[in-house]
Parts: structure tokens; sequence; C-alpha cells
């Protein structure tokens, strides 16, 4: 099984006890430091057989950036100088930070020498923890955040670093440098040409003074260094040594990984029949993916090199299936393919390969984006997209298209979108592809809804509705009653009527088993239950898609971070105000700013949630990046609602003039769209704004309009959805305020 990474990996490499102790206290200084990290380090100590494991590999490849721990006792490890050039291959070098401790940059040597290193104080520290907040995915922390959390945890990590013991250089056995040993196997190399010398035998006693890993990691960093012969040699002669007294009891994954670098160097070397030996005994012994493939590799290479078309092919044709990835590297080693990619059935695999994988590339961006990764979604697509025009196939192209439109929309970038997804619906729609109409209906519909054509978007919902009503298609109808609910819904404050189509697509999610489905349909129900004071039903539905989107492996964050917001703009409603400000603060964590209508309803929710708690000015803040943050992203619905907040939130700072600005210019925006809850509550601001101005002519004409707009709603909704909003303790609130300003002007 794979051993999956997080996004934000450290990797810290260590070697020996003195330099774990280290390296286990600035993990824990990290992760306090820079939340958003995922510094992680192994287990154990260097030991025979046991460093090759999955979970250190995949964490290696997953990294962004690597700290590795120096010590005086650990400079010459062979695993450490390793690890190093694994951690540049990785990630850029300069994401690579040699972390000094009782140790100075004059004591590094090559390759250690070439990273740019600090040392183990506190102005390195700070250094280290700016570097890693900076490159990091996510959301960059401001510097005077990123400092006063260094200046939180600095004492205590201080005291941790200071329990570290004293350097003790471990006498017994040492090693020599890797200097000392390249020079004793160059000088083996006179003997040791190309094909004139046998391999030894594996069965070799063991006079080498070495464990199988020294020579083996030296081999590696040899053969890394192309161009020369002598280093091939010296390499070839490295992974010979590291074969020779390698034990009886050798892993066989680490067995076939042995004779598959050799092997692959016995081809660089063209020592053919000698490498077709060793790849046979790699396959034999591989067991995971890594190692299987590795040596299917090498074996195509070989049969291509001595003209064996027929074989290379089939061993790529394998490979190519296995992993689409591996046909990039075949294409660029012309010396080894050169020949064979002038023969029209690789071509033609070619062809077929690109075929399958730009299809591949979007279903893997697909399953992307339910768990809220849209970085590497997008990478997935637009690699489709290169694949498919480079295969000359305008579906692959249209498919990978109306992928990218799904994905802008989601980040809110509804323009981008609605380009894209027009695109696909003009290929797909005369074409008679109804599935992909379907979606594409859908989705260009939540983009214009997102920009406020509330008509366009309608328009395209209906369409996309009886096409699926047509078709008998139960997903695309469970998509039109999820439309029409959050149309209905969130866009022009129809709850009721929301509510019912969020009933016939759960009954139908229910029936496909569609899991991720029912989170977000739960997720809904509990936004507009709340919003009707039913808080016991929200609760009930909340927590149903809290269950789905948080089981292990689930990492549905768009469903997470909706739960949380809904839960705080519950609290707030009731006038819970510390429950508010932590959930919109555990939504604001989980969006990350990857979910841009999700962040600024969190913001403004502290934000309202402070002012009303006594700290007006706090409240501004965050409402006015809120505001701002809603602009950015050009969505009325949310601008207005932004506004509506800051207005309130501006009448507790006595700022009247500024309220009365922001609740007019949300009333208007409101008014367009329909939303009649939210605009009689901006006209209840304005009036009250008006009042404290002296204004009472415009007080009593904007309180009247809130009056009837709030009266209205039970026509709209019905007696009892209206009457169980009425019970709401922010509804009375401002039912009393109303009131209150229309009884003092009779």
């Amino acid at each position: 099984m794979k051993v999956q990474t997080p996004r934000n990996v450290v990797f810290i490499s260590w070697s020996g006890p003195r330099s774990k102790k280290f390296a286990f206290h600035v993990q824990q200084w990290l992760k306090a430091v820079v939340q958003r990290s995922d510094p992680w380090m192994s287990d154990s100590d260097i030991q025979p057989g046991q460093r090759w494991n999955e979970e250190v590999s995949s964490h290696l490849e997953g990294a962004k950036f690597g700290i590795i721990c120096l010590t005086p006792e650990n400079l010459n490890s062979p695993w450490l100088l390793f690890e190093s050039g694994a951690l540049a291959k990785a990630v850029d070098s300069a994401r690579v930070v040699p972390l000094l401790f009782d140790v100075t940059r004059s004591d590094l040597t090559f390759p250690l020498a070439q990273f740019q290193a600090v040392e183990a104080t506190r102005a390195g520290f700070l250094a280290l923890a700016s570097s890693v907040n900076r490159v990091l995915r996510g959301k960059v922390l401001e510097t005077a955040i990123l400092s006063n959390a260094f200046e939180a945890h600095w004492s205590g990590f201080k005291s941790d670093l200071e329990s570290v013991p004293p350097p003790q250089i471990e006498t017994g056995r040492t090693y020599r440098a890797d200097r000392d040993l390249l020079e004793e196997l160059l000088e083996a190399v006179r003997g040791f040409s190309r094909g004139t010398v046998p391999i030894p035998r594996t069965d070799a006693p063991s006079e080498l003074g070495r464990d199988w890993q020294d020579y083996f990691i030296l081999g590696v960093n040899l053969s890394d260094r192309l161009g020369e012969e002598n280093q091939d040699i010296a390499a070839l002669k490295a992974f010979s040594d590291a074969i020779a007294v390698a034990p009886n009891d050798l892993a066989d994954t680490l067995r076939s990984r042995l004779y598959s670098h050799r092997g692959g160097l016995l081809k660089r070397l063209r020592r053919l029949e000698e490498a077709e030996h060793d790849l046979q005994l790699a396959q034999k012994w591989a067991s995971k993916n890594r190692e299987i493939d590795d040596a299917m590799y090498h074996m195509a290479g070989v049969k291509a090199l001595r003209g064996d078309e027929n074989d290379a092919l089939a061993i790529l044709q394998t490979l190519f299936r296995r992993d689409a990835r591996w046909l990039d590297l075949v294409k660029a080693r012309t010396e080894y393919f050169g020949k064979l990619q002038n023969d029209p059935r690789f071509n033609e695999l070619v062809r077929t390969v690109v075929s399958s994988s730009s299809k591949k590339q979007v279903d893997f961006g697909l399953a992307l984006i339910s768990r809220g990764e849209f970085d590497e979604a997008g990478e997935y697509f637009r690699r489709a997209l290169d694949l498919a025009r480079q295969d000359k196939s305008r579906s692959g192209e249209v498919r990978a298209i109306l992928s990218l439109g799904r994905l802008n929309q989601q980040l809110g970038n509804n323009d981008e979108a609605i380009s894209q997804l027009q695109e696909a619906l003009e290929f797909y729609k005369p074409g008679g592809y109804r599935q992909e109409t379907s979606i594409a209906l859908t989705v260009l519909g939540r983009a214009y809804q997102e920009k406020g054509k509330i008509d366009t978007a309608l328009k395209l919902f209906e369409e996309q509705f009886q096409l699926a009503k047509d078709s008998g298609d139960q997903v695309s109808l469970a998509d039109s009653h999820m439309n029409l609910a959050l149309l209905r819904g969130f866009g022009q404050e129809m709850y009721p009527e929301a509510l019912s189509h969020l009933d016939e697509k759960v009954k139908i999610d229910e029936g496909l088993g569609a899991k991720v489905g029912l989170g977000f349909d739960y997720m809904n129900r509990g936004n507009f239950l709340w919003q009707l004071g039913k808080y016991s039903e929200a609760r009930a539905a909340l927590d149903k898609a809290f269950e789905i989107a948080d089981e292990p492996g689930a990492n549905y964050k768009a469903a997470l971070a909706w739960v949380h917001l809904a839960r705080a703009q519950m609290a707030l409603s009731e006038r819970n105000y510390s429950e508010a400000k932590k959930n919109a603060q555990l939504a604001l964590d989980v969006s990350a700013s990857q979910f841009p209508d999700v962040t600024p309803q969190a913001k403004y929710c502290i934000g309202r949630a402070e002012a009303f708690s006594g700290a007006p000015q706090v409240g501004r803040k965050l409402c006015e990046e809120a505001v701002a943050m809603a602009k950015k992203v050009n969505d009325p619905r949310l601008i207005s609602s932004a506004l509506l907040a800051l207005s309130e939130v501006l009448l507790t700072a006595n700022d009247l003039k500024g309220t009365l600005e922001s609740a007019l210019e949300a009333q208007k925006m409101l008014a367009r769209s329909g939303q009649h809850d939210s605009e009689w509550r901006a006209l209840l601001i304005a009036a009250r704004a008006s009042g404290l101005m002296g204004n009472r002519s415009a007080e009593r004409d904007h309180a009247s309009q809130a009056d009837s707009l709030c009266v209205g709603l039970e026509q709209k909704w019905g007696k009892e959805a209206y009457e169980s909003y009425l019970r709401r303790p922010d509804i009375q609130t401002y039912r009393n305020q109303v009131a209150q300003i229309l009884k003092v002007g009779k």
C-alpha cells in the first residue's frame, strides 16, 4: 500500500542518537511556529535493511523543504550525504538547509558545502522559519504573525536545545571519508576496465570492512555524475561490493534494487549480456512497483540496444500501462531508445498511451478537486490538455478544458471558467454528449450565479434539469436539484424551496450510495435550516455532514470548511460569540485560502463576534478585509453579505456615515438579487444609522421598508417556516428594533 504524504512535508534528516534528539526538538518547534508545515523524521536510525522502507522514500519524494541536522558525530554519515542528494533532487537546492548544531560552516565539505547552512542560534532558527514559511503551500504568514509565533515558542525551544547532551565523538568503528574510498575505487578501476574483469561473485567473502549500504550509497552518488567513464566503472565496483557483502537474509526488495542499479549501469557501459543477467535477477526479486518498473525500464533499454525491437516494445507497452509517466523518460533517452523511436509501432504505442494518459490525468484531477487539493488538480488538468494536443485529440482536449472550467469555477475565477465552459458546451451539446453537456450547463450556471446573473443561471439550470429528466440519468437529476437548491437558497434566500430540492437530492444520493454527495447535501440542509431557526435539525444535519467529511482518508476539505462556517454563523445568530469565533477560525484553518467563498464569510463572522463582544475595532478590521476579499473574487452575493456585516460592525464602532454607506450599498445589491431576508436587515441598519445622525424621516422610511420586506417573507416561505424564523434570537432583536423605531415615529 502506498504511503500517503501530506502536502507540506518538511523532511528532517538525522543520523545518530544526539542528532535524533536535536531533530525531534526541531520537528516539534517547527510544527508550533509554522503550523501549516508537516515536519517529518523517521523513527529509527540507520540499520541494515531498514532505511529503504516505503515511508522514508515516500516522504523524501514528497518533500517541499529539507533540513539536515548536523552534529560533529555525523558529518561523514553516508546516509546523510545520500539523503541530502535525494532532497536536492526532490526540491530546489535552495530549499535544502543544513542545520549546524555544535558545527561551523567551515567544517562542511562537498556535497553539504553546496547548500546554504544556518547555525542553531536564535537568528538562524528565525531565518529557517522564514524560509519554510515562504515556500510551503497555503497562505504565507505575515512577518509580524510569524515573529509573534517565533517569540512565543523560543524560550521553551531554547530549553529543549540545552537538554541535548554535549558532543561525544564515538570511539570504535569509524568511516573513512568518501574521498578516500573514491580514490581507492578509482585506483581499482585500472584493473577493472570495460569487460576485462568479471563482476565479483555475489557470494565472495567480505574483507572490505564496510556495510553493503555504504557501497550502495556511494555507487548511487558516483553513477549520478554522468559523463565520465571512470566514474561509471568506480560506481560499478561499488555496486558489486555492495552485492558481495550483502547479508543472506537481505530483503528481496532491497536485493532487487541492488541488481537493478548494477544492471542499469552495465547497460550504460554497453555490457548488455551481463546487464540482462542482473536485470533478470532484479525482476525475480522485485515485489514493489518501484523495483518492478525500474527493472522493466532498464530491460527495455537492453533489448532496444541489442536490436530486439519486438521484446523492447512488449516490455514498454506493459511499463506504460503500469505508469504512463515512464513515457517521457523513454522519449528523452535517445541513447538507448533512439533507433526504436523510428519504428512506426513505437509511435502507435505512444499515441495510445497519450490518449489513455490524458483521460487518467483528468480522472486524477477530478478526484483531487473533491478533496480540495486544487493546486494539484490544476497540474493534472493542464498536463491532460498538453497530452491531448500532442495527440491532436479534440475530444481529449475539450475534456481537459471542461475540467479546467470546473476547477476555475470552484476557485472563483468565473470569467475564465465561463469562457472554458462555453467552449466545452459548444462541442458537447451539438454532438449529443448528454453527460458532458449536463456538467457544462451545471457549472456554467453556477459561474453566472456567482457573478450575480441569476436569470441566466436559472435558464441554464432549468435546461439541465429537463435534460436530466429526459435521459433518466439519476446523477444528473441529483445535480439539477442541487443547482436549484443553491440558487433558490443562497441566491434568493428561498430556504423552504431550497430544502425541498435537497430532500429530493438526498433520496437520489442515498439510492446511489453517493457518500460525498450526501456530505454536501447534509451540509447545505444544515445551512438553510438554521436560517429558519430550526437549530436542532440544523445541528443534526451538520453533524452528519461532518462525520462523512471527517472520516479517515476522506479529506473532503470543502465540506469540512462549510460545516465549520455554518456552525459559526448559527452560533452567531444564537448570540454565542465564543462558539462563533471558534468555528469560524476552524473554517479559516481548513480552507487555508483555497476556498474563496468560505474565507471572507469566516472572516466577517469573527469580525461580527468580536464587535458584539466589545471589540469593534478588531471586528471592523476583519470585516473590511472580508469586503476586500469578496470584491477580489467579484461575487455579488459575497460582496453584499460582507458589506452587510461591515455595516453592522461600523454601527457598534459609532461610524455612522460608514454604516449608512455600507448598508445602503448592500441593500441595493440584495434588492437586485431578490434576497429579501438580508435586504430588510440592511434597511434596518440604515434606519438606525440615520436616526443616530438625526435624520428621523430617513430613519422611519428605512424602518418601514424593512418591516414590509420582513412581513412579506411569510407569503414567500409559508407560515410555519416564517414563525420558526421569528424565533431566532437575533431576529427577535432586529424585530424589536424595527418596532421601536416605528412606534417612536408615530
